[in-house]
């Protein structure tokens, strides 16, 4: 979710990214600020020591952390995360990581 040249991204937006798809490079690299949630950043470590190329993909992950800012998730945002999902439940739950990327940047920015 792209917000005032900020843009959060999560797990798949980043291994979409590393495997070259146009649409998902074009927005990341038109981004002034890429957040990479500190969730994120874990989930990527892991995929990368658990692939079968751990180091190629751990300096991969380290290098794409190098270009972004690390957010913390924090009580504001895992109560805001909370809501959302909540409300989603009742709507449509398949735009549940979508709104959780919304809720990163509005508990950033706010």
């Amino acid at each position: 979710m792209k917000a005032n040249g900020y843009l959060a991204v999560d797990t798949n937006a980043v291994i979409a990214y590393r495997q070259g798809i146009p649409e998902v490079c074009c927005l990341i690299e038109s981004a002034d600020t890429i957040l990479l949630p500190v969730i994120v950043f874990g989930e990527l470590l892991y995929g990368a020591a658990n692939s079968t190329r751990p180091q190629e993909n751990e300096q991969a992950t380290r290098k794409f952390l190098a270009q972004s800012v690390l957010v913390a998730i924090d009580e504001i945002i895992a109560t805001r995360y909370a809501d959302v999902r909540l409300e989603l439940k009742k709507e449509r739950p398949s735009h549940t990581r979508k709104r959780y990327v919304e809720v990163i940047n509005a508990s950033v920015f706010s």
